[in-house]
């Protein structure tokens, strides 16, 4: 999310762009990424411009005059307002800090000529003196005494370039190249990304899918599960019907012995009866 904020505030059409959010979830570190782009695009401008000496045109007080930067590159500026003095204060001062740089950048630091020791030879805190700033990257204004440091160091970098400073023509091109570089990277890492966002969206309809099918799974089961009892419950009705049904039959075994019992005991008697004296069956002849 941070990499999209970054992306709208470089490239969206609209002049504003407000960021919120508690403290500790990176509005700082969103601001140096946006600094650090703007940076970049303005050395782009600055390497694609035919004549790369500006002429001094505007008359800014008697016959004094001074070259206008052109607008793509001027309106890459960044101004940090606020009406809390110490948040201005903070960011202003922490984006020199060479703390503030990862580690693996630091060798890559002291090759970078940004004014480095008009930085720290003017504008070093009691409090941060232990602190080395990799370069004139932002200064605080507002009072008077911020006001007249900005002067001086405007004076101290138009006095390094009458003196000290050393035309190097090949930067464009090293500048280039690298740019190009950077910008295949880019590239290569937006490939990358875009291919796992599809990836998780594979991800997602796997998911998605696996979730149906343990659904249905499930219903399945639970099909089988009723019919397993419905099963059970015809299963036990028809075992009751049996044990009545033996019941009956031995009832019926029961009553079918008393019977035979009984037939028995009446050709028992018909015998004793026949044997009787007299007996009523004798014929007379």
């Amino acid at each position: 999310m941070q990499q999209t904020a970054v992306n709208l505030a470089v490239n969206d059409s609209n002049t504003i762009q407000g960021v919120n959010g508690p403290p500790g979830t990176g509005k700082t570190t969103l601001l140096k990424d946006i600094f650090a782009e703007f940076i970049v695009e303005q050395a782009e401008k600055i390497t694609n411009l035919r004549n790369k000496e500006l002429k001094r045109e505007l008359v800014y007080y008697d016959k004094g005059k001074m070259a206008v930067l052109p607008n793509e590159i001027s309106d890459k500026n960044i101004v940090v307002a606020s009406s809390n003095n110490g948040a201005v204060q903070n960011i202003v001062r922490e984006l020199p800090k060479k703390s503030e740089i990862a580690n693996e950048f630091h060798p890559l630091l002291e090759e970078v000529d940004y004014f480095k020791n008009i930085m720290n030879a003017q504008h070093t805190n009691v409090e941060d003196a232990n602190e080395e700033n990799w370069g004139l990257f932002s200064l605080e204004g507002g009072a008077s005494k911020n006001m007249t440091g900005i002067v001086t160091s405007i004076k101290s970098i138009l006095e390094y370039f009458e003196k000290d400073f050393q035309p190097d023509a090949s930067i464009y091109e090293r500048f280039i190249n690298l740019l190009e570089k950077v910008k295949a990277e880019q590239q290569e890492a937006q490939k990358f990304s875009e291919q796992m966002q599809q990836l998780h969206k594979l991800e997602e309809q796997q998911i998605q899918k696996q979730t149906l099918y343990k659904k249905e799974l499930l219903v399945k089961e639970k099909e089988k599960d009723v019919a397993e009892l419905n099963e059970n419950a015809n299963l036990s009705e028809l075992s009751m019907r049996k044990m009545k049904w033996d019941q009956e039959v031995r009832l019926l075994d029961k009553q079918l012995i008393e019977k035979e019992e009984e037939c028995i005991d009446c050709e028992r008697a018909y015998e004793i009866a026949k044997l009787a004296k007299p007996s009523f069956f004798t014929i007379k002849k």
